[in-house]
């Protein structure tokens, strides 16, 4: 089966961005869909056939799962306790799914802004690489 992520580990300059990413084990991926519900296809697709880890030189970080947004922040809102976090660029800012529509959110961990940044994972991620080349 090809993937939807093929091009982008068969363009160089971009499998460079995504060397350090390690596929997550195809025993994990069933444990976050228990945990969490129905993750979205194109998501799970890229933590299977790419992987998670360190993009770049450290300059975003994808989680090998979600997390709520109080193991990261410690206590939130109620505006922020349904986000599911899945990245964060090490400058403060995370990246997270709205599990209403599956859209991806941006949290701003100085004042707990939210941003809306793309409508599904795939054009979150192929967004960043694009922004880190």
């Amino acid at each position: 089966m090809i993937s939807i992520y093929e091009d982008l580990v068969r363009d160089a300059r971009k499998a460079g961005l995504l060397k350090k990413l390690v596929p997550v084990s195809a025993e994990h991926l069933p444990v976050l869909e228990t945990q969490f519900g129905q993750i979205p296809a194109d998501y799970v697709a890229f933590l299977r056939d790419v992987g998670a880890g360190p993009l770049g030189d450290d300059r975003y970080m994808l989680y090998t799962g979600l997390l709520t947004p109080d193991e990261i922040f410690g206590q939130v809102s109620p505006a922020l306790s349904d986000l599911l976090l899945f990245g964060d660029d090490f400058q403060g800012f995370s990246q997270a799914f709205d599990p209403g529509t599956w859209s991806v959110v941006e949290i701003d961990g100085t004042d707990m802004g939210v941003t809306a940044l793309a409508p599904s994972f795939e054009t979150f991620i192929r967004n960043r690489i694009d922004q880190l080349l």
